[in-house]
């Protein structure tokens, strides 16, 4: 090899090296200027994957640390905060509105693209919660078992004959869906529930149903469906986050006959507790919303997106995009008395069912 040669050789490599010194400089001083950002949230409302992979793009791309903790429950999570709090909480509207009962919430900038139908179910939105998507219950169809439709849900309780063919352990949201699409609002107390001809009507569908042997209550209704178990199985689309059984069909629940067609969601997001990083939360949020990040963090997260998503690529993803481009979805505000008395109405409904069946 001549020396001209060599000598042009080794200007590029010194070249080379020059720039990826550079680089490094550039992207630690970028990071150090970003700072970080310390994200709570409840196991049971992300999957860990997707909280992953939505940090792990923030650094790349804007040099912003999320320091995400996830918790077991919301009671592991409350005793946290009695000795730190985190500057954001990954969490539904409602149990951001039980933060702000308690103490209080912080407010970043305003400029973010929200609808305005989800901005008037709540003053907080927009300014200490930042929702991305909605959680709602939907139905689970394994196609190798079942071919009909089911049209309504009186025609998906009636299908339910002596041999287990409906799972779920989310009677109270059905009843509540139900409900809302019949324009009845559920309590989620039972003695105060019942005096409603629209309640009664559906809960004796549900205990008919149990009675002949139709419907099952399970722990895991999704796995009982997918393994060709049990039919159908109605869940919270929030627990079938990632689904892609090609033998499972996902469709919003079948409503009763003569309801208006609409699904009530729970707002999911991100809150600003008492004494966040305003500026730091601002720009992840910023970010966020910028372009489809929000919408795909929402549907991989088993949410209807807020705002644009990719094109779907499974069933799951197809009945979320769908929902959230149909406009059919109703925003719930998250005072409504049903989400406080959620858990023990389920857990009164199951106890019900459960002697029936």
């Amino acid at each position: 090899m001549d020396r001209g040669r060599q000598r042009r050789i080794l200007i590029l490599l010194t070249a080379a090296a020059l720039c990826l010194i550079m680089a490094r400089v550039a992207w630690g001083g970028r990071r150090d200027d970003a700072g970080s950002l310390s994200l709570w949230y409840v196991g049971g409302d992300c999957p860990g994957a997707v909280m992953d992979a939505l940090a792990a793009r923030c650094l790349g791309e804007t040099g912003l640390l999320l320091e995400t903790r996830v918790f077991a429950d919301e009671a592991s999570m409350g005793l946290a905060f009695e000795e730190e709090k985190p500057d954001l909480v990954f969490c539904s509207a409602a149990r951001a509105a039980r933060f702000e009962e308690r103490e209080s919430l912080d407010a970043a900038e305003d400029a973010l693209p929200l609808p305005e139908t989800l901005r008037e179910t709540w003053a907080e939105i927009g300014s200490s919660f930042f929702p991305i998507g909605g959680r709602l219950p939907l139905l689970l169809v394994n196609t190798a078992l079942v071919t009909e439709t089911h049209e309504s849900l009186e025609a998906l309780l009636e299908a339910a004959g002596d041999t287990p063919f409906l799972t779920s352990h989310d009677w109270a949201e059905l009843l509540y869906t139900a409900m809302s699409a019949a324009g009845k609002q559920m309590m989620g107390d039972p003695a105060a529930d019942v005096k409603s001809k629209v309640y009664r009507a559906l809960w004796n569908e549900l205990a008919g149903a149990a009675f002949r042997g139709g419907l099952v209550t399970s722990d895991a209704p999704a796995d009982y469906a997918r393994q060709g178990l049990i039919p159908c199985a109605v869940v919270s689309s929030a627990e079938i986050a990632g689904l892609t059984d090609r033998n499972i069909y996902v469709r919003p629940l079948p409503l009763p006959t003569g309801a208006a067609a609409q699904y009530p969601a729970e707002p999911m997001g991100f809150a600003l507790p008492e004494g966040a990083d305003t500026e730091a939360a601002a720009s992840f949020l910023r970010w966020l919303y910028a372009g489809r990040m929000a919408g795909e963090t929402a549907v991989a997260a088993g949410l209807i997106p807020i705002t644009e998503a990719a094109d779907a690529r499974t069933g799951l993803e197809t009945a979320l995009i769908g929902l959230s481009r149909s406009g059919l979805v109703r925003w719930d505000a998250p005072d409504a008395v049903f989400y406080r008395n959620r858990e023990s109405c389920e857990a009164y409904l199951e106890d019900a069912l459960s002697m029936l069946e």
